[in-house]
């Protein structure tokens, strides 16, 4: 896969070397870092090469001087700085620096198509992991699903369940979520995908986007919406799986489920899951969705269950659940 490129230029060796090789390790960079100390080697790459970000620190921006790149961004050594271009404060973790230039990067290009010819991708595969059974180890599968699959290509997880409890699984605290990207798609933005970047945070090396915190916003989003989406993320994005959670939600919006490549349905042996599976098959029939050629059930194993739900999600993909879902990897050849 042929992916985008950000070129570095700080004459400080050390954060540059550091800051190119821990983003070039991430799989769910859709970008390819290359790092320079020397400018003029720097303006020899980027006149040679696209660059649709060149990330440069504010000691090493001359004035006047012109660098053939899709967008500049400063690093600075503090909050604000150069007042030409956008500025990204250098000095906090590679991680958060990079988030805040793919916030920059996002406003830029939310409202713009990038070129078919930069991201070079298989065509990216959709799995969706429903229920209309409660309890039955959905989110559980779904995330042993999505880190395993990680391993080997660049994999993105949305979670569109109603109270997913994804924070206290992760141990994570954050102030955006998926609720944005529902704006943005409202708006009527095409490249939904690079407003995805800042969002996205890891697990393993599986990317993720926080789960909404009010969930009926996701009730009301209009089908055409959604598929503008995922018609976003197959062209734009750099990842070739994506891992839908999708909880009830299909019983509001089955066509969701249409998008799926392959849907994994766990179940119970239970007389009161068997009805819950009838009456869902009917509904789909109601509204004209066929998923049955696309669809398997399962079981799935049962999770130990501590009062620590320390690293739950990380082991996930290492136990009995981890092992379910590879088998399943290997069969649907993902």
């Amino acid at each position: 896969m042929r992916k985008m490129v950000l070129a570095l230029m700080d004459s400080e060796e050390s954060y540059a070397v550091r800051f190119m090789e821990h983003m070039n390790r991430k799989k769910t960079m859709p970008f390819e870092v290359h790092a320079f100390t020397d400018k003029e080697k720097l303006l020899e790459y980027v006149t040679a090469h696209h660059v649709e970000i060149l990330l440069i620190s504010e000691h090493d921006l001359e004035e006047g001087c012109e660098y053939p790149a899709g967008q500049i961004i400063v690093l600075t050594d503090r909050s604000s700085g150069n007042g030409l271009f956008p500025n990204v404060c250098k000095y906090q973790s590679s991680s958060q620096v990079m988030r805040e230039v793919m916030e920059v990067y996002g406003r830029q290009c939310g409202g713009i198509e990038i070129d078919r010819g930069v991201i070079i991708k298989p065509p990216m595969k959709i799995a969706g992991v429903f229920s209309p059974v409660a309890r039955c180890g959905k989110t559980s599968f779904a995330l042993a699903l999505g880190q395993n699959l990680a391993r080997v290509k660049p994999t993105l997880y949305l979670n569109f369940e109603a109270g997913s409890g994804m924070k206290v699984l992760l141990n994570g605290s954050w102030e955006r979520d998926l609720s944005d990207i529902i704006y943005y798609i409202r708006r009527g933005e095409k490249n939904i995908a690079a407003r995805l970047l800042p969002l996205i945070r890891e697990l393993g090396q599986m990317g993720y986007v926080p789960p909404c915190s009010a969930p009926s916003e996701i009730y009301n989003v209009e089908e055409d919406e959604w598929r503008r989406m995922f018609e976003s993320l197959r062209r734009d994005s750099s990842y070739e799986m994506l891992v839908l959670d999708l909880g009830s939600l299909p019983l509001f919006m089955p066509e969701i489920l249409e998008e799926c490549d392959v849907i994994y349905m766990p179940l119970r042996g239970d007389e009161v899951a068997r009805a819950k599976l009838k009456e869902f098959e009917e509904a789909l029939k109601e509204h004209d969705v066929e998923i049955a050629s696309r669809t398997h059930h399962l079981q799935i194993p049962l999770v130990k269950t501590s009062q620590n739900t320390t690293h739950y999600a990380e082991r996930l993909p290492y136990g009995p659940v981890g092992r379910c879902a590879e088998e399943w990897i290997n069969k649907d050849r993902l």
